[in-house]
């Protein structure tokens, strides 16, 4: 399967480059909704930086391509059934204030439209409401600005030349200072840094080593003390059992 067998490969429109580029397409298992990320650095990229990709847009990304999740079925939303024929002639009767149509042996009455500008007027507004909720359900997307911002604070922590970030710095601490999603800030150091590592890290790690093997040395020392504690102790019960076999003791 194209996509390193996890997304589809399609076409899409990106901003940044204002023409249809290469992109990867993530698919949900529960649900038709759909994700696209654009594929535009000029050469391949893992599917780990994809991944990554999809999954600061709020996506549970499977080990394979049946096994995604799009952010509304994590969040256990369920899409609306479509209405049926008869379910979207009665919402418009509703909607228009048109009267439920008479029995067959009834006389139909007539029916003057006179409220066409309500029904455009609602009609708008339940428009502008469907949109909202899709804006709502969609993930805030970082802007260009925030983009360049969080190139620049990277920029100042981060060492590329050792692949982790200075200190104690993640992720978490970038994203804190900036007051920004975490995820955009991982995105970005997946996309340009390295891992999201840091020195301290390293030192940590020797210094958890140094402080094991004192550990085990002083358990290993304290467990021949305690064992000619032990000798000393037999040897204090033995000499006062000879003492009182001859009633001295």
């Amino acid at each position: 399967m194209a996509g390193g067998d996890l997304f589809t490969v399609a076409t899409a429109w990106d901003e940044t480059t204002k023409r249809r580029e290469r992109a990867m397409v993530a698919r949900c298992c529960k649900c038709p909704r759909t994700a696209t990320v654009a594929d535009n650095a000029g050469k391949a990229r893992p599917m780990t930086y994809f991944a990554g990709r999809f999954r600061a847009k709020g996506w549970r990304i499977g080990a394979r391509a049946n096994a995604h999740e799009c952010p509304q079925c994590v969040a256990g939303i369920k899409p609306k059934p479509a209405l049926s024929p008869a379910q979207k002639r009665a919402a418009f009767c509703r909607i228009a204030d048109v009267p439920r149509a008479a029995s067959s042996t009834a006389k139909p009455k007539e029916v003057t439209m006179t409220a066409k500008p309500a029904i455009v007027t609602e009609t708008v507004d339940l428009l502008r409401a469907a949109d909202a909720v899709r804006t709502a359900d969609a993930p805030r997307q970082p802007s260009r600005e925030d983009k360049r911002k969080i190139r620049d604070a990277l920029d100042a922590v981060y060492l590329t030349d050792k692949g982790v970030y200075a200190g104690a710095e993640t992720d978490a601490s970038v994203a804190k200072r900036l007051d920004v999603p975490r995820a955009w800030v991982s995105a970005e150091r997946e996309d340009a840094y390295g891992p999201d590592a840091c020195e301290d890290d390293g030192k940590d790690a020797v210094q958890l080593q140094a402080l094991s093997a004192a550990l085990k040395k002083g358990e290993s020392e304290a467990l021949e003390l305690a064992g000619a504690f032990e000798a000393l102790r037999g040897n204090v019960e033995r000499v006062l059992g000879k003492l009182a076999k001859r009633g001295v003791a």
